[in-house]
């Protein structure tokens, strides 16, 4: 269930990033103190998309386990929230100063061939070397040793589970393979552009790298009509570590590469959000990011390194025989790093996920993420939600774009709670203990 309809995984997650930009520019319009009667028709918009997400979550829809009719009205639904959540941001864009909506767009940096026949990217940050079938066989972060042997590895499994086939994917599925073939890597306008032939499924890929971006890009668009297989791309990696960390909500989870126990061996295929990172005891490694898929592995190698793994399709027969048919469009990225936190790994998925835009609140602390801002649900003021990411206690200033009256801290329900939080000059000023998330509710005065 982690991969099986990525078209319903693709729509909820779409949908809650651009929900969350959305209330992000709602807000943005509280704080210039645009008509309340605006705010209060586009906040109404949003509560009924919020509605149409949160529905198609239940747990047969969007694990991918449910029967025909039901993805045919789940995309009729989403069809309908995409658009509410556009006359949003399209409407709220036209209200508020043109410094306010976005930041420019970022140039990607020019591939160059090297004498081996391969594609070179170099952006300051991140290095790569990319072979004619786009496999990377370099990648290192800053002038950094290389933390790959190859990754970008498709691989195509067969994947006919002995029941609940939807449900699940059995051990050993990687036994058996079948065939992919690819075409020659070219320079498609700043991208390394591959086509490929998946058992029956035609493919292109395109790997970028931005100015700017401490990660590189890969985009796979598939025409999908494989039954019963399973598509995954494979990292051999030359990070010396046991364990490997996955994105959880709100947080981390860290998990065993290891397949010596009866319970390290169950865990051949375990749930990540927006990314998985390995990294060896000098805090130099790798995270792999992802949009909207999330079953992963990770397995310590007999010679040292590890494989990393990532699922990106399947064709699920039963209890949908249509599932996962037709065009589907996968994002990852890959992030070579020397001594990250999480909480930077965690500002870099931001930026790979989300297109470029001026925050209402801001923090130059990497521990603290701001994870939400939105007009509050009484319509007076906006709310602010944060979190501490390195699982050490904190004193934060939380600069905002606006000018600030009062702040008070706030629970889950926006009700008022007696937790410290002051103002100074523009920013708020509070404590975060460890992986704490705190809310607050802020008023605005005239700009």
């Amino acid at each position: 269930v982690y991969t099986t309809h990525h078209d319903v995984k693709f729509h909820n997650a779409l949908l809650e990033r651009a929900l969350g930009e959305a209330e992000e520019l709602l807000a943005w319009c509280v704080a210039v103190h645009a008509p309340r009667s605006t705010v209060a028709e586009f906040t109404w918009r949003l509560r009924e998309a919020w509605e149409i997400v949160l529905r198609n979550q239940f747990h047969d829809v969007l694990p991918g386990t449910s029967i025909t009719p039901v993805y045919e009205d789940a995309a009729e639904e989403y069809a309908h929230a995409e658009e509410l959540v556009a006359s949003v941001i399209g409407s709220a864009q036209s209200i508020l100063p043109r410094a306010r909506r976005h930041e420019p767009r970022i140039e990607r940096t020019e591939p160059v061939p090297d004498d081996e026949g391969m594609f070179v990217f170099d952006n300051g940050l991140v290095r790569a070397r990319v072979r004619s079938d786009g496999t990377i066989v370099e990648l290192s972060a800053g002038g950094s040793r290389s933390v790959c042997t190859q990754a970008n590895v498709l691989a195509l499994y067969h994947d006919k589970p002995k029941q609940w086939e939807a449900w699940n994917v059995d051990r050993g599925y990687d036994r058996k393979t079948v065939a992919t073939r690819h075409g020659q890597a070219q320079n498609d306008g700043g991208s390394v552009a591959v086509d490929f032939t998946l058992g029956g499924s035609p493919a292109t890929m395109r790997i970028a790298l931005f100015a700017g971006e401490p990660f590189l890009r890969v985009n796979l668009d598939v025409h999908w009509k494989e039954r019963r297989r399973l598509l995954r791309v494979e990292n051999w990696l030359a990070v010396q570590t046991d364990r490997a960390i996955y994105g959880a909500p709100h947080g981390i989870i860290e998990r065993s590469a290891r397949d010596e126990t009866p319970a390290e061996r169950a865990k051949f295929e375990v749930p990540g959000q927006r990314f998985a990172a390995v990294r060896d005891e000098h805090g130099d490694g790798l995270a792999l990011f992802a949009l909207d898929t999330y079953g992963w592995n990770a397995r310590s190698l007999p010679n040292g390194g590890v494989r990393l793994g990532h699922s990106l399709l399947r064709g699920t027969t039963w209890p949908d025989e249509l599932a996962d048919l037709g065009e589907h469009v996968l994002q990852y990225a890959y992030a070579p790093f020397s001594g990250a936190s999480i909480g930077s790994l965690e500002r870099a998925w931001l930026q790979f996920a989300h297109e470029p835009r001026v925050r209402l609140f801001a923090c130059d602390d990497d521990a603290v993420l701001v994870t939400a801002a939105k007009p509050a649900e009484d319509a007076d003021g906006v709310v602010v939600r944060v979190r501490e990411c390195n699982g050490s206690r904190c004193s934060v200033h939380l600069r905002c774009g606006a000018r600030l009256t009062e702040v008070f801290s706030v629970d889950a329900l926006e009700r008022r709670i007696e937790l410290p939080v002051t103002i100074e000059g523009e920013s708020l000023v509070f404590d975060l203990a460890a992986y704490q998330l705190r809310s607050f509710k802020v008023r605005f005065t005239h700009a």
